[in-house]
């Protein structure tokens, strides 16, 4: 479940900047531009080279580990951790607000004829 959700978004992401790519000028595509951006530059990168990392550290640790080493071991990666998960939080909060902005956006067809 955690790849599909955490794959499928980035798909879907660049799903829909190809489904927009042709209307480059329209306040849609730039707030779903936004959107991937937030979320490949913080979800996907922070997870693979901040998130992931610190956790395979603690893993090694937890291996070879006596009971007395754990906590303070698991004291030493649980603020960085927490910190950069916060990070990626905000962002792919962000993230989402800017796609939920693209839906709720209300844009005419038609570029070249006069607003109604």
């Amino acid at each position: 479940m955690f790849f599909l959700s955490f794959f499928g978004a980035f798909v879907s992401l660049l799903a829909a900047i190809v489904a927009y790519s042709p209307r480059p000028r329209r306040g849609r595509f730039w707030l779903v531009a936004l959107a991937c951006a937030l979320y490949i530059g913080s979800g996907l990168l922070l997870t693979v080279f901040v998130s992931v990392p610190l956790n395979e550290q603690l893993a090694g640790v937890a291996a070879d580990a006596s009971a007395g080493e754990l906590p303070s071991a698991r004291a030493e990666h649980e603020g960085p951790w927490n910190s950069w998960n916060g990070v990626r939080t905000v962002f792919s909060s962000l993230a989402f607000l800017a796609l939920v902005g693209a839906c709720l956006l209300q844009e005419d067809r038609d570029d070249t004829g006069p607003r109604t």
